[in-house]
């Protein structure tokens, strides 16, 4: 028979591991919202180190990079596991709407050059579309391993 104290701690487990759970429409939610910041911040990122390597800036846009990154890594779906995950996140970059990802990125970042002051650079987006796959590989979890070494080595090496 267990203790009050075993049970408590057993509620709590329980709890926190359900909270930290979202159905799927919360979890499309927030990683939406994160979509646009990890493309832009990808862009600026791969900007400094093909054209403008001194960037002050660069070290600070990969810190963002890798919380978005992490962020996603965290997030976990009801009922559900790495690939179910990696198809929400798949179905959330490669939307079927009348906007092409090459067109989505390229108007993500234009906006995002101009506030930053940065000449635009529209060769960015091939590149970004190139790695689109490996980033939603590594925030979904789908090869069942620890990842968030990884995150960090792949945005240390942009």
């Amino acid at each position: 028979m267990k203790s009050i104290k075993e049970y408590i701690l057993d509620v709590i487990q329980e709890s926190y591991i359900f909270e930290m759970a979202y159905d799927r429409k919360e979890l499309k939610k927030r990683v939406e919202a994160l979509t646009n910041q990890i493309i832009e911040n990808w862009c600026l990122i791969k900007y400094c180190t093909l054209y403008d390597n001194d960037n002050i800036n660069k070290y600070h846009w990969k810190q963002e990079l890798k919380a978005h990154l992490y962020n996603i890594y965290e997030m976990k779906i009801k009922g559900g596991n790495a690939n179910t995950k990696y198809n929400l996140i798949s179905e959330i970059i490669y939307d079927k709407k009348e906007i092409t990802t090459t067109n989505k990125i390229s108007l993500i970042i234009r906006n995002k050059f101009r506030i930053e002051n940065i000449p635009i650079k529209f060769d960015i987006c091939s590149y970004c579309i190139e790695d689109l796959q490996e980033i939603i590989t590594l925030v979904s979890n789908k090869e069942n391993e620890e990842n968030s070494d990884k995150i960090y080595d792949y945005v240390e090496q942009l």
